[in-house]
């Protein structure tokens, strides 16, 4: 009976080990498992890390290649305005020049006249008008006049040497100017405004090009050489700006009214280029 009983001891020992045993090698399995599933997450994640790191670099490197386009686009771009603002200052040294050789006229026609009215001592018996310098009087008025700067003496004299039967005509001249006419400088600026917002709104509407829109986000973009575009309303508007530099303003606005027929882009152009020419017209009616 003892060794039955010895044997039944050795059994259940032998059987405890065998299970706990059993269930130690299902434990390390399990284990394993949890930790090679750890693994493979975590390789994939470096995996992925790595991929965003390659995308992150190619990506930086393409910005930076488009903020070097950027800069040379925008170093182009002010290079044009830095020579039509040269251009400009050249015009309106040149109008000065012009100006001060009339008005060097007008000092001498002011001369005559002294002489003359203290020779017949009566205003009506002077005819200026004879020594032709009525039209000398009208041109300085009309460049001054484009230039913005002030004509009130010279419209005065003009009156006082015009026959009364004419005095319609600076009646008119006087409410023509309630209307401010700011110049030929300012007139040129607001063509290449509103060309750029017609320009822009070219390209918007026949959608030629996507990235020339994103461009528009950060650079000033004004097309100030508009002979180099194929786009036939660009190059009458190029047309429309040779026409108005080289004062041409009646043949310009029958160019922009082609393009712009309802106004929604050269409104301010058109309204200044209108004032200047009906006070022109009506100025030359004293001739």
């Amino acid at each position: 009976m003892t060794k039955i009983s010895n044997y039944f001891y050795i059994f259940s020992k032998l059987t405890t080990s065998l299970l706990l045993l059993f269930l130690v090698s299902v434990m390390g399995y399990m284990l394993f498992l949890a930790y090679q599933d750890t693994d493979d997450a975590a390789l994939n994640k470096d995996a992925k890390e790595q991929n965003l790191s390659v995308s992150l670099s190619e990506n930086n490197q393409q910005l930076l290649l488009l903020n070097d386009e950027l800069i040379q686009i925008k170093k182009e771009i002010d290079e044009r305005i830095s020579n039509i603002e040269k251009n400009n200052e050249l015009l309106i040294s040149e109008y000065k020049s012009e100006s001060k050789k009339i008005i060097e006229g007008i000092d001498a026609l002011n001369l005559k006249l002294a002489l003359y009215e203290k020779k017949f001592q009566k205003k009506d018996s002077l005819k200026v008008t004879d020594f032709n310098k009525v039209d000398t009087l009208v041109t300085l008025i009309l460049r001054k006049y484009l230039t913005n700067e002030n004509i009130d003496n010279e419209i005065i004299l003009l009156q006082k040497i015009t026959p009364q039967s004419k005095n319609e005509i600076f009646e008119k001249l006087s409410i023509i100017r309630l209307n401010k006419f700011y110049g030929i400088s300012r007139l040129k600026r607001e063509f290449d405004l509103s060309t750029k917002e017609y320009v822009k709104n070219i390209f918007n509407k026949e959608k030629q090009s996507n990235i020339i829109n994103f461009l528009f986000q950060f650079v000033n973009i004004q097309p100030r050489n508009l002979s180099e575009f194929e786009n036939n309303n660009l190059n009458i508007l190029s047309d429309a700006k040779k026409l108005m530099i080289n004062e041409k303003f009646e043949d310009s606005l029958s160019l922009i009214k082609i393009l712009d027929k309802d106004n929604l882009y050269f409104l301010t152009w058109y309204n200044q280029v209108s004032i200047y020419l009906e006070f022109k017209k009506t100025i030359t009616k004293v001739l």
